[in-house]
């Protein structure tokens, strides 16, 4: 979804585009876009940095409430196959929890 706000000569869309031009349906053309990154293939010192910085940043937010992760579901520890068939039916959306 395309976001509209004025700069002070009309109005433009989040990537800098002017709201008087056509876009001619190329909107329609583009594919849906994930962004995301995976630790994996980080070195060391990278994965470090980055855990030093989500504990200084995101976990201050967690432990006061201002963030809350998104919980599709709850599972006791012996449902765990019913988790598991949760995740991989694709149909959840946030994390699935498993209780002990």
């Amino acid at each position: 979804m395309v976001e509209w706000k004025e700069n002070g000569r009309g109005r433009i869309d989040d990537k800098g585009n002017d709201a008087r031009r056509v876009y001619r349906g190329s909107w329609r053309r583009e594919k849906p876009r994930s962004a995301g990154t995976v630790l994996r293939s980080r070195t060391r010192a990278e994965k470090a940095e980055v855990t030093r910085k989500f504990a200084a940043h995101v976990v201050p937010l967690l432990a006061r409430g201002a963030v809350q992760p998104v919980i599709d579901s709850v599972y006791e520890l012996g449902d765990v196959r019913a988790a598991h068939e949760r995740m991989e039916s694709n149909a959840s959306f946030g994390k699935i929890v498993l209780t002990m």
